[in-house]
């Protein structure tokens, strides 16, 4: 039976690219985002096994109604939407804020929310899946310029830590197969976001780079972090483990 995904951000940049790369393996992928006419060029392109549900992220009520069109088992369900507006807290429009806010950490929520129970009723038949939602290696250390997106994305690097480790105890106390929680931090990709940036991106990748980072780490590796490229994520642990003054100097000069 071919595994069957649900792609939450499957219209753009990195979602697009991981739900195409399952498609062209012969996987079943139920595509979400909020571009109709994206997830109806991606529908056409694979009829038989790209499914549409197109819903807004921040609609839980959406959300919730997409779930429970899911088949069951899932073998995945990705979240890979996203919003980014760069600015400094200064000058951040707080509309703005609200959305990243929004988009990038309430609207993920909701999915874990309404899908967990599904997940959980699948894994006490005995059907596994993994939970992956997409952060950035922008949550790893505070940057200028990076708020409120890095603040998210640290936010939600804090929460797949703890529910991972719950899903763990939930599996070893109930007997049941494991939801294994995986959080992606990529560092910078070509998409329409990033194509908002005014500075050289070093490591830039393209989004089939990344997918094919993501697959390697889903399916070959037991990283419930799966950070990528090497070098974008060395230096910004570097930055996140110096001495306090160490980086306040070299981060004021950014």
């Amino acid at each position: 039976m071919p595994k069957a995904h649900w792609i939450i951000g499957a219209t753009h940049g990195i979602g697009r690219a991981v739900a195409e790369a399952a498609l062209q393996r012969g996987e079943t992928v139920y595509a979400s985002g909020r571009d109709t006419l994206a997830l109806a060029t991606l529908t056409a392109a694979y009829p038989k096994l790209c499914h549409a549900l197109a819903l807004d992220i921040t609609d839980q009520d959406a959300v919730i109604l997409a779930a429970s069109k899911l088949p069951s088992p899932l073998a995945s369900v990705q979240v890979y939407a996203g919003t980014y507006t760069p600015t400094a807290v200064a000058d951040a429009v707080w509309a703005d804020t609200l959305k990243t806010i929004a988009v990038n950490l309430t609207g993920l929520l909701g999915v874990v929310h309404a899908v967990l129970p599904l997940l959980r009723a699948q894994a006490g038949q005995g059907q596994g899946s993994q939970l992956v939602l997409c952060g950035s290696v922008a949550g790893l250390v505070g940057l200028p310029k990076g708020q409120p997106y890095s603040a998210t994305k640290a936010a939600l690097l804090n929460f797949c830590q703890s529910l991972r480790a719950e899903e763990l105890a939930h599996a070893a106390r109930s007997h049941a197969a494991l939801i294994d929680v995986r959080v992606i931090n990529p560092g910078f990709v070509k998409t329409r976001l990033t194509a908002k940036n005014t500075f050289e991106m070093p490591f830039l990748l393209e989004p089939e780079a990344a997918a094919a980072a993501i697959w390697r780490g889903l399916n070959h590796t037991n990283r419930w972090m799966i950070n990528f490229p090497l070098p974008m994520v060395l230096l910004m642990q570097a930055l996140a483990r110096m001495p306090a003054w160490l980086y306040f100097t070299l981060a004021r000069r950014m």
